[in-house]
């Protein structure tokens, strides 16, 4: 028989004891915070929602760091038409089939003075090109999409220094380039120039050339291979003028020529065949001006024309050709005065047309288009 030692069996009684206890001791406390985790569980997510259900916009002096408020981020505005139109007067326009869209270039702008900007109209707004390669800035310039090359073609035009242009542009869809033909019109602004699908090139005739200080009108004719200038000499020609109006008629075949200005406005009609021009004599009409706008409505068949200058008058008159004669329309509101651009958009079927109003210091620039019946302002 073991002895123990004196006090070894009480102390160590004792200690059993003692672990015993806090064994006890920390199993409630696990209990005691189990409790309470599962109380939070329950309680928390009523809390939440009591403190969602009575949030206001008017702060207060209680915060829950459980909430985190939502911060709500708003859609930028779409602009306004009237905020992307480009403002300016002189411009050149003509519809890109390759693009589906309205090509826009130049002009002159104010307080910009003369522009090199490029523009397409998709149908619903004004969007800013930015190509790698523009022509210098101009307005005044000739510009005509070419069909047998699948290009837009531009010569000409006034330069910010007020020297006329004799270069030559083409807009492939996505950048300008420059062109060195063999033999080119000599320098000038204003010009009518129009496509000739019936022979498949383009036709440019007369404008106002500064070499003349007496005469600065021209009367000559020009055509477009793609390649290169080519003057023609046609046994009769309209008479000298700049600011012609000037269309291809798809329903008859010929160029139509019309107004213009060579010291006076002037109201005739004029038709090439391909081979030389035959002055038309219609039973009415427009008065005479110049810097009108012309263009073929497919949808329609018919030539339309409108606006102009005449003895600094601003007109605002819509005419129709129908082959054979002119019809004033009674079609108003219209774009009114000179120095619009037009262009007939195959892809919307209608005249799309930047019109600019008002003086130098408050010039305002609106959109429009032709449905066929009237004229239609999307500002």
């Amino acid at each position: 028989m073991y002895k123990l030692k004196p006090g070894y069996g009480i102390n160590r009684i004792q200690l059993n004891n003692a672990d015993r206890i806090e064994r006890q001791e920390s199993n409630t406390v696990k209990q005691t915070r189990l409790l309470q985790k599962l109380a939070l569980a329950i309680l928390l997510p009523g809390m939440a929602f009591l403190v969602i259900a009575c949030s206001t916009d008017t702060p207060t002096n209680q915060s829950s760091p459980a909430v985190t408020p939502t911060v709500k981020t708003l859609a930028s505005p779409t602009p306004s038409l009237s905020e992307v139109t480009p403002t300016r007067e002189a411009s050149s326009m003509v519809y890109d089939p390759g693009m589906g869209m309205d090509l826009l270039f130049g002009g002159t702008g104010a307080p910009a003075g003369k522009l090199n900007d490029t523009w397409a109209w998709n149908g619903q707004t004004w969007l800013a090109l930015h190509p790698s390669t523009s022509p210098p800035a101009r307005d005044g310039a000739s510009m005509a999409y070419d069909a047998a090359t699948g290009t837009v073609l531009l010569f000409g035009g006034v330069s910010d220094s007020g020297t006329d242009l004799g270069d030559t542009w083409t807009w492939n869809g996505q950048t300008w380039t420059q062109l060195y033909p063999a033999s080119s019109p000599v320098a000038r602004d204003d010009a009518a120039m129009v496509y000739e699908a019936a022979n498949r090139q383009v036709l440019l005739f007369g404008g106002e050339s500064q070499q003349g200080h007496f005469s600065p009108a021209l009367n000559d004719t020009w055509t477009w291979d793609g390649h290169t200038w080519t003057q023609l000499h046609p046994p009769t020609s309209p008479p000298a003028r700049f600011g012609a109006s000037m269309a291809y008629d798809a329903a008859t075949g010929q160029v139509i020529l019309f107004g213009g200005g060579a010291g006076n406005s002037l109201n005739d009609t004029w038709a090439w065949d391909g081979h030389t021009w035959t002055q038309l004599h219609s039973a009415s009409s427009p008065p005479a001006r110049i810097h009108a706008c012309m263009v073929y409505d497919a949808a329609s068949q018919q030539l339309v024309l409108f606006g102009g200058e005449a003895a600094s008058t601003q007109l605002s008159d819509t005419w129709l050709w129908n082959g054979t004669t002119w019809v004033e329309q009674s079609a108003m509101p219209a774009p009114s005065g000179g120095y619009n651009s037009a262009a007939y958009d195959a892809a919307r079927q209608y005249i799309l047309v930047l019109a600019t109003t008002g003086d130098k210091a408050n010039r305002q620039a609106k959109t429009w288009i032709w449905t066929g019946s009237q004229w239609k302002n999307l500002d």
